[in-house]
């Protein structure tokens, strides 16, 4: 959890787990001391309290079923690349992938090496235009030039900020949209089968 999730991410407010032996235990408890973090418990038996949680996993064990090797033994050696190729893999729910969602570029995956993405290759680096290659052979980019820090670098960040957010906002906007929709045809599908029940008063 700390080198996976606080070292990348950064410290999380609250973690909601359920009352498995392995989250519950004297560790834990100092690392959430240490860390300042909220523990928040699922009520026993419903599982639909983190259902998004419980979505993931099961999505990730039938990733770990359909692995294909010898023995089937090392499923826990691949799970960071199951967990990259479900990240890199669009949701239907969003219709985006979450690397997209959360870096807002496209990752580049393995079949970019067979047939290369034009739209990341075409990206073309923030800095490209302060690239400097010496005498040597060797690229710095960001030196500490006075006059290149003052006047060119500001502009250029803010403007990459802005475009960033830009994009962000339009990519939760698309989430929302899709997530609203895949709402709203679940509504429809539960109460299409609901069964409707005539009920009748008797009266002695």
């Amino acid at each position: 959890m700390v080198d996976g999730w606080c070292c990348h991410l950064g410290i999380p407010e609250q973690i909601l787990s359920d009352g498995g032996k392995q989250f519950q235990s004297k560790l834990i408890d100092l690392v959430y001391e240490y860390l300042d973090i909220s523990r928040l418990k699922t009520t026993l038996f419903q599982p639909q309290c983190d259902g998004q949680s419980e979505r993931t996993i099961q999505t990730i064990k039938n990733m770990i079923k359909a692995n294909i090797d010898v023995d089937q033994k090392n499923s826990d050696l691949c799970v960071n690349q199951l967990a990259f190729a479900y990240n890199s893999s669009v949701h239907a729910s969003t219709n985006q992938t979450p690397f997209e969602m959360m870096y807002r570029r496209k990752p580049r995956i393995p079949i970019d090496i067979i047939f290369p993405n034009t739209e990341i290759s075409n990206r073309l680096p923030v800095l490209k235009e302060f690239k400097i290659i010496n005498e040597l052979g060797e690229v710095t980019v960001l030196e500490d030039h006075n006059d290149l820090i003052e006047s060119n670098l500001p502009k250029i960040a803010t403007e990459y900020l802005e475009e960033l957010n830009a994009k962000l906002k339009v990519s939760y906007e698309i989430a929302a949209k899709n997530r609203n929709l895949k709402m709203h045809k679940a509504k429809i599908d539960f109460y299409r089968n609901i069964k409707k029940f005539k009920y009748v008063t008797i009266q002695s």
